[in-house]
């Protein structure tokens, strides 16, 4: 048997690609995913290649296939893009087809999202932070543009920012007392951060000062200009450092050596604590 090449994975190859991906390691590991399928002669895949193939593997069970978000708060290891795919049926049926396809996209730092219409348009105001992310930072790869209605309905959006925000102050405490086991799950703090940032704009928008329909391209926000506005509209009494702190982890641009970590986690903390302050003073209201 030949000697294996530098960072092989051992089988199954594609499945630890993935997890790579999925996990928010380093680059380096997402390289070995790529490598790994080098090896099996298995190319990555283009933005483009992905969405060629994902429209020959589903035929008529596939609608419409997204790009969508930004690259804000992706740290290092930020991929080729996300891809938002919607199908006739979420079933096994369906999903069958997409299992090995699905499997290389994210060994090739595509991330892929399967849903249906009815079920993102149905659901918008149960997930405001995806909804909005979605109303703000998508375009249209394939097919027509079910989602042009994207809306929320603002008689239910505080509740539905509230529990966001109650539940990610919980997650975010359980990040922070398993640091001694996980370091300080910087990767995990990014994902918050941009879950948060979109829950800062539903607040923003239960204030009234942000539209809550379908957003023109001039009213979309990037999510440095939400939290610009959250610091302005929101919270201008607190401190600014809250922000600028915020700002620089979502650059990469902030050191996190001695206690910069803990650090980073007080400013989220005082953001929520805060955010979560005005929301209550809503519902008084």
């Amino acid at each position: 048997m030949g000697r294996a090449p530098p960072n092989f994975f051992p089988a199954p190859t594609l499945f630890a690609a993935v997890k790579a991906g999925q996990a928010g390691y380093s680059r380096s590991m997402v390289q070995e995913g790529k490598e790994g399928l080098a090896f099996l002669g298995v190319e990555p895949l283009s933005v483009e290649q992905a969405v060629q193939e994902l429209s020959s593997a589903l035929g008529p069970k596939l609608k419409a296939i997204y790009r969508f978000g930004t690259d804000f708060a992706l740290g290092p290891r930020a991929g080729r893009g996300r891809l938002l795919v919607l199908v006739d049926r979420l079933d096994v049926t369906t999903l069958e087809l997409l299992v090995e396809l699905v499997t290389r996209c994210q060994a090739s730092a595509i991330k892929v999202r399967v849903d249906t219409e009815e079920n993102l348009l149905g659901g918008a105001d149960a997930f405001p932070a995806f909804t909005l992310e979605l109303r703000d930072h998508r375009e249209l790869l394939w097919g027509d543009d079910l989602l042009a209605k994207l809306t929320l309905h603002e008689q239910h959006l505080r509740l539905h920012v509230e529990h966001g925000l109650r539940s990610m102050l919980r997650e975010l405490s359980d990040y922070y007392l398993d640091r001694d086991i996980k370091g300080y799950q910087l990767p995990a703090l990014r994902r918050l951060l941009r879950k948060l940032v979109y829950l800062l704009e539903g607040a923003l928008i239960c204030q009234g000062a942000l539209p809550g329909g379908p957003a023109p391209a001039a009213q979309q926000l990037t999510p440095e200009a939400i939290l610009q506005r959250t610091q302005e509209d929101l919270l201008p009494s607190a401190n600014p450092l809250v922000w600028q702190t915020l700002q620089r982890f979502a650059r990469d641009d902030l050191p996190l050596q001695g206690d910069g970590a803990a650090r980073l986690y007080a400013c989220l903390f005082e953001a929520l604590h805060g955010v979560i302050a005005v929301i209550d003073q809503l519902s008084d209201g």
